[in-house]
């Protein structure tokens, strides 16, 4: 009996990568880092919005907002889905990366649709996303930074 149980364990104690894992981290993972704290640094802004807005605290969302934009083009800048059958679970995570940038940047959009029309419905459409690309962003970041033995995966 305790040699059955001692077979699943070996199998998880190995300490390398992944290696197409490793190499899409070397690749995309210091844009991916970059994800997290614009997304964060968006949501408090939103979070943080008088009732109504100020005109000052609209053009600073933008410009949040805006650089959120470009930091969620630069991490999925050069992505291509794998497709090969041993590299499966890799093809999963680009996937759910893929989706959750999307999201994203659905949200990021929803706001410039806010900025023209500051009001709490005009907020349903960015927070849907927001709540729908984390999940899948989130999922996609946590499973590669642990293939690539990564620690402290930057979550959005």
């Amino acid at each position: 009996m305790l040699c059955l149980l001692a077979i699943p364990v070996a199998g998880c104690s190995s300490h390398s990568s992944e290696p197409a894992a490793l190499s899409f981290y070397r690749e995309h993972g210091r844009q991916a880092a970059r994800v997290g704290p614009s997304i964060r640094a968006v949501e408090a802004e939103v979070d943080a919005l008088a009732k109504p807005p100020t005109a000052g605290q609209l053009a600073s969302l933008a410009t949040s907002a805006q650089q959120a934009n470009e930091r969620l083009d630069e991490a999925r800048s050069g992505w291509q889905v794998t497709e090969k059958g041993e590299e499966e679970e890799l093809s999963t995570i680009e996937t759910q990366l893929s989706e959750g940038s999307a999201e994203l940047k659905n949200a990021i959009a929803a706001l410039a649709t806010y900025a023209g029309n500051p009001s709490q419905a005009a907020l349903v459409p960015y927070a849907t996303h927001l709540m729908s690309g984390r999940e899948k962003w989130n999922e996609g970041v946590i499973q590669l930074w642990h293939l690539a033995k990564q620690p402290n995966p930057p979550t959005a």
